[in-house]
């Protein structure tokens, strides 16, 4: 079968990677779809990949609230989805919870599509509810009587333990950390003299000097900890200017590498919110401190903040909230070596690691993932959708089946 894999973001692709190598293995055809960003990342992951174009509607002015946001998304790529459709044609689509796009070509298609969570939080139910209900009257413009379509079947890979509750039903599968490529440094993979914290902090797109100070103060209560080491992985802007800024005895700022190559001999990650490098870090059993740079409310703060309270709910780590302890390099380091010294978080990250491998593998999803697609096939009236079939001689016209000129 042919399986279509969408993101909105790189960060989004990355939880599914492992199940597209799964499906690969299996004999099963990949297509990785998406900005370039998301086309770039697909084919770092060694995958085929199709950069979807956006073409904006007009009125490019910054959309007001999330619903215009959401039908922006559709109205600037779902064109291009249709393209690659029609030139791929899918049996399966496996996404990112926040493509809405995917939904809406699956219901076109009349194939089904399979949402894959990302890591903690309630933002893919929560911002459902919000999409089917600002997509409606594109939906029914496009023929799809039952407005957003709900997704066939929801992976999660979320660590046991680092779940929201309450979430819609999911089919549980193994967290398989993939951080992107990268060539591991040899120094780093020998077994430090001292314990080893890691320090992680992607933060594109945010205002820079709140970031920075952040980070200063942060690595200064860091170079306080007696008989520690910190290594220091983050964005390439803000690397540069932590290495021009000041010099850190007992720090050291490195280029970016797969960090699960750092994490044997790793004895705390400290990160900024971060879904993968929590997940990463529970599947190795490293306790986690959470520090959640300043950014305004809005999904991107949110998801922020979820990551950290289930990291704290769980007791796998802290989560320094208090702006007093951000406030001196002396408050830093009293949290840090509290994290470091407490048997208890170890404890509880290692739970997380036993929970992690006691589920399925990927490779195991993929039965289900044919079984699918065996079952709907020829249901091409599935839920009230728009009906779509190849022609007599195998050929297909998506954009005549869509309306489209």
């Amino acid at each position: 079968m042919r399986v279509l894999f969408t993101a909105i973001w790189p960060t989004h692709l990355m939880p599914m990677v492992p199940l597209a190598w799964a499906l690969r293995a299996a004999g099963h055809e990949v297509l990785v779809a998406g900005d370039a960003d998301v086309a770039l990342a697909g084919t770092r992951a060694g995958l085929s990949a199709a950069e979807i174009v956006g073409v904006p509607p007009g009125g490019t002015g910054a959309a007001p609230s999330v619903a215009d946001r959401t039908r922006r998304r559709v109205d600037t790529y779902l064109a291009g989805y249709r393209e690659t459709a029609d030139t791929w044609r899918p049996d399966l689509i496996v996404t990112d919870p926040l493509e809405w796009n995917a939904l809406i070509l699956g219901g076109l298609l009349d194939i089904p599509v399979v949402h894959v969570r990302f890591g903690p939080g309630d933002l893919p139910d929560t911002a459902f509810r919000v999409a089917a209900e600002a997509l409606r009257d594109t939906c029914a413009e496009l023929g799809l009587v039952d407005g957003l379509p709900e997704p066939d079947l929801i992976a999660d890979p979320c660590p046991p333990g680092l779940q929201t509750p309450g979430l819609r039903p999911a089919r549980q599968v193994r967290y398989v950390p993939y951080n992107g490529p990268g060539s591991f440094h040899p120094e780093l993979l020998t077994s430090p003299a001292r314990r080893r914290v890691l320090v992680l902090f992607s933060v594109d797109g945010l205002e820079k000097e709140p970031v920075l100070a952040l980070m200063k103060n942060l690595l200064r209560g860091c170079d306080r900890l007696p008989g520690t080491e910190t290594l220091v992985a983050a964005s390439s802007w803000l690397r540069e200017s932590l290495r021009e800024s000041e010099s850190y005895g007992s720090v050291r700022v490195i280029d970016p590498v797969p960090i699960q190559s750092l994490l044997y001999d790793c004895d705390l990650v400290v990160h900024h919110g971060g879904h993968g490098t929590a997940s990463t870090a529970a599947a190795y059993g490293v306790p986690q401190a959470v520090v959640v740079p300043p950014l305004p409310e809005g999904p991107r703060h949110s998801l922020l903040v979820d990551c950290a309270e289930r990291v704290r709910a769980f007791g796998a780590g802290r989560w320094l909230d208090d702006p007093q302890t951000l406030a001196t390099p002396d408050g830093i380091a009293a949290a840090l070596a509290e994290a470091l010294d407490e048997p208890a978080y170890r404890d509880r990250a290692n739970r997380l690691c036993t929970g992690i491998d006691a589920l399925p593998t990927p490779a195991d999803l993929v039965g289900t993932l044919e079984q699918l697609c065996t079952e709907d096939a020829g249901a091409h009236t599935r839920r009230g959708h728009l009906a779509y079939s190849p022609d007599a001689d195998g050929s297909a016209d998506l954009g005549a089946a869509l309306g489209r000129a």
